[in-house]
């Protein structure tokens, strides 16, 4: 007997991280959310982990601290 299972996938192309999110994450509560060029530093990227209590964020930055755009 084979186990089937469906996902939500969302993913959500930010340029940031920013309010709606939440509103999104309630609205639709995927099983997965990818969200492509945040623009966050390696320092901030803790902070979608922040964005509700069910998610854990994993995230690797591109963006160099020492350089201001």
């Amino acid at each position: 007997m084979a186990f089937i299972m469906a996902w939500r996938i969302a993913s959500y192309n930010s340029a940031g991280i920013h309010d709606y999110i939440h509103e999104y994450l309630a609205n639709n509560e995927p099983d997965l959310l990818l969200l492509p060029e945040t623009w966050l530093l390696q320092s901030h990227l803790a902070r979608p982990n922040a964005l509700h209590e069910d998610y854990l964020a994993y995230g690797i930055s591109g963006m160099a601290e020492d350089v201001l755009l």
